[in-house]
């Protein structure tokens, strides 16, 4: 951070955000960041003048930096690297927090069985980093099975369907070799119907056990 002209802080976890502040003022280097959700005055949005030219970026989840600026991680996980620079020859996304992997249309990880469960909604979303040089060439799914509404599933994959079916009760692979070339892989789980239990506000799609990409 020393040899940064200034950073820019895109951090959530409000802890972490105010010590890259923190050490930032420490170190005499100037910062920006929009805020985090703290009730006093060291957690609010901070955009000094120049602001827009500060050379290196602060994060914990995007794995590149913005065209021209240093990309400084602050995250602890650093798998997604590895995965990226072929250290790693798998990489679970359905059932655990990665740093780097962005979902949207998920409840989040609970504990089941022993093991981790991921439900959907109707449509699941999860965005992957991917390398050319050592790209993705599988994905592979597996569910909890549960009593659901829906019959069929499709999964898209950057929004070509590469599997339209009954939902499976036993694991899924499914080949990434067409995607090789690109730099991300988003992966979309859509259901034709939502599931929903007594007491429980929420529309569920699918109940993930492990969605996980291979080299």
């Amino acid at each position: 951070m020393r040899k940064c002209n200034g950073v820019i802080i895109e951090v959530d976890n409000p802890f972490m955000q105010q010590l890259v502040r923190r050490v930032a003022i420490d170190v005499g280097v100037p910062w920006a960041s929009a805020g985090a959700p703290w009730s006093d005055r060291s957690g609010k949005p901070y955009f000094p003048e120049g602001w827009e030219n500060f050379g290196c970026e602060v994060t914990a989840s995007s794995i590149a930096a913005k065209p021209g600026r240093k990309l400084i991680w602050v995250a602890k996980d650093r798998s997604v690297f590895d995965y990226l620079e072929g250290q790693l020859s798998v990489l679970e996304i359905g059932a655990k927090f990665v740093p780097g992997v962005s979902s949207r249309g998920v409840y989040g990880l609970e504990p089941y069985q022993g093991a981790t469960l991921q439900w959907t909604s109707q449509a699941g979303h999860f965005v992957a980093p991917n390398n050319p040089a050592t790209p993705s060439r599988s994905l592979r799914l597996a569910l909890w099975p549960m009593p659901l509404s829906a019959n069929t599933l499709r999964i898209t994959v950057n929004g070509d369907t590469v599997f339209r079916g009954t939902i499976p009760s036993d694991p899924l692979t499914i080949p990434l070799d067409t995607f090789a070339a690109q730099d991300k892989l988003t992966i979309e789980l859509q259901t034709d119907a939502v599931t929903r239990y007594p007491n429980d506000p929420r529309e569920f799609g699918v109940a993930v056990k492990q969605l996980r990409l291979g080299k």
